[in-house]
């Protein structure tokens, strides 16, 4: 867990010094960024790491431009066969790094609100799809505010919340994308009563019958923030992993760190550090992207 908090205190260290008006060379070459914390109170310092052998998967990815700079989610791109700016490399670079894991069920949650967690849990789940012969189902467990299915153009109807009620059956749910080998599972009508729900056995049991009837599919679901609700804890006990994001410069390394405590460490595939500002992009692609083909723009150099 080092490199990550590594990271996470260059963004931070470059957001104070940019809010100071300071930043000196490293943080305008090297450094990762966003705006200043939100927080009144940032850490000093990195929390201390996870002990060697509880964290075998420990990594952490950039991603560019998730979230606004008002702090909401501002609607970015969607993934297709023709992407090749630096968004799409990067989820490329994220699936393989989930893939390494196998077929699974996977959480995609954030410490807080706002850091961009739902787009991720879509452009991951169509990455993967874009494998030759792959299959995803992304579920979207976010019952309080459910936003998969607008993000994506698909129609409003049942979903999560009526196969919990029993008033639907999951199978029946399910819509068809314009990525071929992804479905999406919405979260039906949103609902106060979350955590009950998601506590019900039933929900135990809709996701061992996806992984039964589906063994090769990575099943991903988006989850509501960890530090602000108890939906995902709740959710966590029948997954197989959790993609932390966190918002570059702006989520407290303190807010990480509790996030991660909260759902153990051993249970977190990974870190996604989203919302990186031009500097570290252009240091990753210039000084590393570039032998592959990628300029500034993320686009094929002629």
């Amino acid at each position: 867990m080092s490199d990550i908090f590594e990271a996470l205190q260059k963004a931070q260290r470059e957001a104070e010094e940019r809010a100071a008006g300071t930043a000196g060379p490293e943080a305008r070459g090297n450094g990762l960024g966003g705006e200043a914390p939100t927080s009144p109170e940032p850490a000093t310092a990195p929390p201390a790491p996870a002990k060697r052998g509880h964290h075998r998967r420990s990594w952490l990815s950039w991603l560019r431009n998730g979230a606004s700079r008002n702090g909401h989610e501002r609607h970015v791109p969607l993934l297709d066969s023709g992407n090749s700016s630096q968004l799409g490399e990067h989820f490329r670079v994220l699936r393989t790094q989930v893939e390494m894991a196998g077929p699974s069920a996977i959480m995609v949650t954030s410490a807080l609100d706002q850091e961009g967690k739902t787009l991720c849990a879509i452009n991951l789940a169509i990455a993967l799809a874009m494998r030759a012969g792959a299959h995803v189902i992304l579920c979207d467990a976010d019952l309080r505010k459910p936003s998969v299915a607008a993000s994506m153009g698909l129609a409003h109807g049942p979903g999560l919340t009526e196969c919990l009620l029993d008033e639907a059956a999951w199978r029946d749910c399910l819509l068809t994308t314009r990525y071929e080998g992804l479905r999406v599972l919405p979260a039906g009508r949103h609902t106060a009563e979350a955590p009950e729900l998601l506590g019900l056995e039933r929900m135990r049991q809709i996701t061992a019958e996806l992984k039964a009837e589906f063994p090769d599919h990575y099943i991903v679901f988006d989850a509501p923030p960890v530090l602000l609700t108890a939906d995902p804890l709740i959710l966590a006990r029948n997954m197989d992993h959790a993609l932390l994001v966190v918002r570059a410069g702006v989520t407290p390394r303190a807010a990480v760190q509790k996030a991660i405590d909260t759902l153990g460490a051993e249970s977190v595939l990974g870190i996604i550090l989203n919302d990186v500002t031009e500097s570290v992009s252009n240091y990753y692609y210039y000084g590393y992207g570039s032998q592959y083909g990628y300029g500034k723009a993320g686009k094929a150099s002629t």
